[in-house]
């Protein structure tokens, strides 16, 4: 897996300290890309949940 979006690697962090079952490295690494393509088109800070 390469390196992720560093707010979606927070969330994966928190997930992991809140003892969450993690979803698979192709999923983790499609959503890392949503949120970096969020940010590209400039929502991502509109936005209040993800």
């Amino acid at each position: 897996m390469g390196t992720l979006d560093p707010d979606y690697q927070a969330v994966i962090d928190y997930a992991v300290l809140q003892g969450y079952t993690l979803p698979d490295s192709a999923t983790q690494t499609r959503d890392s890309n949503r949120v970096a393509n969020l940010k590209t088109e400039g929502v991502w800070s509109e936005l209040d949940v993800f």
